[in-house]
């Protein structure tokens, strides 16, 4: 990410026009030291979903070992 905030394109704004076509429930599960999605752009957490119902934030983890350790936390979410 070279910083600069780009302009969002047509793609975010169709995948992000409606909200809940994921399920019935959204649940998030990312980490502030995510070295593949990262953390946020623009100001934004990239793992968040609009109208999402909750979310685990871990503050020190990788994207590897937070896929690794989660999966408790699909089954309760």
């Amino acid at each position: 990410f070279s910083g600069a905030c780009p302009f969002k394109s047509r793609f975010i704004d169709d995948i992000n026009y409606s909200s809940r076509y994921e399920g019935s429930r959204i649940y998030t599960i990312g980490s502030e030291k995510d070295e593949v999605v990262g953390h946020t752009i623009c100001t934004e957490v990239t793992t968040r979903i609009k109208g999402q119902d909750g979310e685990k934030m871990y503050k020190d983890k990788k994207h590897d070992d937070v896929s690794l350790i989660t999966a408790h936390f699909d089954v309760y979410m």
